[in-house]
């Protein structure tokens, strides 16, 4: 199971960012989540139903995917103690465009498919909720203090990557040192990837 839906089913919080801010930035990131999936589903069963065409669905599910990693990106600078939101929405935007080809690729997917179960459409859309925490992440860290030094620390998964269990060994640095932030899908691991960096 992805950490999204971790998260949004309540059984374990996004990552040691949000478990040692205040309730409120916590509250905040869920809300985000279920609003993300929540437009998600609307979205897919919208189109299951024909109310809209796949290059509809295509273009709504992008507009709510950019939606979520804009508030994510938010999230992170509010708990890092930033107030300049100037960069949000870019962040929130490379997020979004980065997965564009995925989200694109999945509408030709469909296009072949004989019949279009909003399920299994919407499930196959919880695999892009678990970047939203690394979004949020990303933005936290950049907008955080640059002396605090980060170690990688493991996550709860049993079966590490062979990235995740390399960076865990490597000593603490700075947060635009590392070349990748846990959710950040840029390990093998991508969705599934439970580890914090943690000062």
């Amino acid at each position: 199971m992805g950490l999204a839906l971790q998260i949004l089913q309540g059984t374990r919080p996004p990552a040691p960012t949000y478990r040692r801010a205040n309730s409120q930035v916590y509250r905040a990131f869920t809300k985000v989540a279920k609003g993300t999936q929540a437009d998600l589903r609307r979205i897919s069963e919208r189109l299951a139903k024909g109310a809209i065409d796949l290059d509809r669905w295509a273009d709504l599910a992008y507009a709510a995917l950019l939606d979520g990693h804009v508030g994510a990106a938010a999230l992170g600078r509010e708990l890092s103690g930033g107030i300049d939101d100037s960069r949000d929405f870019d962040r929130g935007l490379a997020v979004a465009d980065s997965e564009r080809q995925h989200l694109f690729g999945f509408r030709d997917t469909l296009a072949e498919a004989e019949t279009l179960d909003a399920d299994a459409i919407a499930a196959r859309l919880d695999n892009y909720l678990p970047r939203l925490r690394g979004t949020a992440n990303s933005s936290w860290l950049e907008e955080g203090d640059r002396a605090i030094l980060y170690k990688w620390e493991l996550g709860g998964l049993l079966d590490h990557c062979e990235d995740c269990v390399y960076f865990n060994s490597v000593e603490p640095m700075p947060a635009d040192e590392w070349p990748t932030k846990p959710g950040e899908y840029a390990t093998p691991c991508m969705y599934n990837c439970g580890c914090d960096l943690v000062a």
